[in-house]
């Protein structure tokens, strides 16, 4: 696959992804007061199992705080539209000088899954 189409199909795939979800933003916030199930909410789920909810202990189930990896995934999802811009930025570039920003394409490749 050429630098090119491996730029364009991370944009659609990331494009994809992002129509597909729930509309930002969202937020990372627990559940119960001691903070042992933390969840994420966003525009159309307003509660935290709308989106999503992480816990740990035995069998993925249990009193574990998983606060990081909701903070994780909320930080991710307010970047895509920059993911997005500097895709779309690279893929206009290839074009004017030839060769691909080897960021921009490790960016596309980790989208896709082909890194």
């Amino acid at each position: 696959m050429s630098a090119v189409d491996e730029i364009q199909a991370a944009i659609v795939k990331l494009s994809a992804l992002r129509d597909a979800s729930t509309r930002a933003p969202w937020a990372a916030q627990t559940a119960v007061p001691n903070g042992q199930h933390w969840g994420i909410s966003g525009a159309d789920f307003p509660t935290i199992t709308g989106v999503a909810r992480a816990s740990e202990g035995r069998d993925g189930y249990g009193t574990g705080s998983r606060k990081s990896d909701c903070e994780l995934i909320v930080t991710l999802h307010s970047t895509i539209d920059t993911q997005l811009a500097i895709l779309n930025s690279a893929r206009i570039s290839i074009g004017q000088v030839g060769t691909p920003n080897t960021l921009s394409l490790a960016l596309a490749r980790a989208i896709n899954g082909t890194a």
